[in-house]
C-alpha cells in the first residue's frame, strides 16, 4: 500500500508566499461570541496595528533567512561564483602583467635607442677628432721634413761656401753632413 504521508511543513523549495499561505488563518471573532466586542477600543486598534506590523517585519526577516539558507545550500551556484571570481582575477592579473611587460619593453627600447644614439655621437666625434689629428700630424710631418730638408740644403750650401772660402778639409764637410743626416733621421723617428 503506497500512501504518501502528507506533511504540513513546507519543503526547502517552498517560497515565502507558500510559507505564508500555509500559515493558519486567524478568524475574526463574530459578535456575540466571547471576546467579541462590537465596538473596538482605540487602544486595541493601535495594539492590533503594531502587532500586524511586527508580524510583517518577522515575515520579512524570515524571508531573508530563507533566502540566505537557500543560497548556502546551493553549493553549485556558490562554486560557480567562486570560479567566475577567480577567472576574472586571473584575467585582470594577465592584463596587468601584459601592461607591465609592454611598459618595460617600451622603456628598455627607449633606453637602448638613447644609448645607441649617444654611442653613435661619440663614435662620430672620435672619428672627426682622429681625422683632425691625422691631418695635423701630416702637416707637422711635412713641415718638419721640409724644414729639415731646407736646413740640410742650407748647411750643405754653407759648407760648400766655406770650402771655397776657407778651403776647409773635406773630412770636416763630411762630418757636418753626417751630423745633419743623423738629426733628420732622429727627428723622423721621434714622431
Amino acid at each position: 500500500m503506497s500512501s504518501k504521508k502528507q506533511d504540513d511543513t513546507p519543503t526547502e523549495d517552498a517560497t515565502v508566499e507558500q510559507i505564508h499561505a500555509a500559515e493558519p488563518a486567524h478568524p475574526e471573532p463574530t459578535p456575540g461570541t466571547p471576546g467579541a466586542d462590537p465596538v473596538e477600543d482605540p487602544a486595541d486598534v493601535d495594539a492590533k496595528t503594531a502587532l500586524e506590523a511586527q508580524i510583517e517585519e518577522t515575515r520579512g526577516e524570515l524571508g531573508d533567512t530563507v533566502e540566505a539558507l537557500t543560497y548556502k545550500l546551493d553549493v553549485k551556484a556558490r562554486a560557480k561564483e567562486g570560479i567566475d571570481e577567480r577567472k576574472q582575477a586571473a584575467k585582470d592579473g594577465a592584463v596587468q602583467a601584459k601592461e607591465a611587460v609592454v611598459s618595460t619593453a617600451a622603456a628598455a627600447k627607449e633606453r637602448v635607442e638613447e644609448v645607441a644614439s649617444a654611442a653613435q655621437a661619440k663614435a662620430s666625434s672620435a672619428a672627426h677628432d682622429a681625422q683632425d689629428r691625422a691631418a695635423d700630424a701630416r702637416d707637422s710631418a711635412r713641415e718638419a721634413t721640409s724644414g729639415a730638408a731646407s736646413s740640410a740644403q742650407d748647411a750643405a750650401g754653407q759648407a760648400g761656401r766655406q770650402v771655397q772660402e776657407n778651403k776647409v778639409p773635406v773630412a770636416t764637410i763630411a762630418a757636418v753632413a753626417g751630423v745633419l743626416v743623423l738629426v733628420v733621421v732622429w727627428r723622423r723617428r721621434s714622431r
